[in-house]
């Protein structure tokens, strides 16, 4: 038990400002107590950078009106008995209490490619039928064609957590940038990140914040001005040359991010989802329907 309670304090707290289109993801879920009289198992699909952990961490971090366990299926299959605790997350469904158990990346037991997936099936069912009837029990998984077909049946409902779309995409951009960009250039973004993820999003915001301290470390030339450094060229008056890297960050100015350093690393940094990718969980969830 002393394991899995290690992986829910690990979990990162997650605001609802954080799952930008999966809104109704979540109020399924929330809503999914209200008259409940069996227990209701979900499977939530997408590809990576959807949004799938970001939805669990926000259940888990904010749903405190029920027990909550979470566990991560690559940590507990590297442990010495993966068995065992994938038996102790199932009994720590309250029976007193409604419960949800929040199992990430539920491909890593049950693969069809897997050694040991016939045996955590097996755990699987048994506590399954053990269960109280006040539970909700949510698998997520990037790849649902690799999972055994017999553990895929266990789910009542396929929760699709799909790739934002434009107005989710200026949503997400908007605020990373804080409100910073014209309606123009928020609309150049939007129309240039089809097929993003939002991880993919993430990446690409953080890159464009660097371009500023790529200036300067690049730079050799810089002017100082009561006591900062300001980027200049060779053949400025009163320059001096330094090695950046010898100076404290505090001490440089770093321009303000614009819509040329988006343009660039936009050319740069490509979507990581390739069409196949699309058209396999497309079909999946179509054939779930």
């Amino acid at each position: 038990m002393e394991k899995i309670n290690k992986v829910d304090r690990g979990i990162s707290p997650v605001s609802l400002e954080d799952i930008i289109g999966k809104e109704d993801i979540v109020s399924i879920i929330d809503n999914s107590f209200k008259n409940i009289e069996a227990s209701i198992y979900y499977l939530l699909i997408g590809l990576p950078g959807s949004g799938k952990t970001f939805i669990l961490n926000y259940i888990a971090s904010n749903m405190k009106q029920y027990s909550v366990s979470y566990i991560n299926s690559c940590e507990l299959y590297v442990q010495v008995s993966p068995l065992d605790l994938l038996r102790q997350f199932f009994r720590k469904a309250k029976p007193d209490s409604p419960s949800i158990l929040l199992l990430d990346e539920i491909d890593v037991l049950f693969s069809t490619e897997k050694r040991l997936s016939p045996c955590f099936l097996q755990v699987l069912k048994d506590e399954l039928s053990e269960l109280p009837n006040n539970v909700l029990f949510i698998a997520s998984t990037a790849v649902p064609w690799m999972i055994q077909p017999e553990a895929l049946n266990i789910f009542s409902k396929v929760l699709y957590c799909r790739l934002p779309n434009a107005e989710q995409r200026a949503l997400f951009i908007n605020h990373f940038f804080k409100e910073s960009l014209t309606v123009s250039e928020l609309h150049y973004c939007t129309e240039n990140t089809e097929n993003y993820s939002f991880s993919d999003l993430t990446v690409l915001a953080k890159d464009v914040l660097m371009n500023p301290i790529r200036e300067i470390l690049k730079n050799r030339f810089y002017k100082v001005q009561d006591g900062m450094y300001y980027k200049a060229k060779s053949s400025d008056e009163g320059v001096i040359e330094i090695d950046p890297t010898s100076i404290q960050w505090d001490k440089f100015f770093i321009r303000k991010v614009n819509i040329e350093d988006i343009k660039e690393r936009i050319a740069i940094l490509k979507p990581s989802m390739r069409e196949s990718d699309f058209d396999q969980i497309e079909g999946f969830y179509n054939r779930t329907k």
